[in-house]
């Protein structure tokens, strides 16, 4: 958890919607998700490649 007096910048969005959304951070770290919650956000063929464009 992040102290209280220090605010963590918000991550800049660069893809918010589809299978996969990625987030970059300030510290240069990005984060990618899956967002398939109907089939449990596993991976197939569509959110593979969504995750290596």
């Amino acid at each position: 958890m992040a102290p209280q007096d220090k605010k963590t910048p918000t991550p800049e969005v660069l893809i918010g919607e589809g299978p996969a959304l990625l987030a970059l951070h300030a510290d240069g770290v990005a984060h990618i998700r899956l967002n398939r919650p109907e089939a449990a956000n596993g991976l197939d063929i569509a959110c593979s490649r969504a995750c290596t464009r």
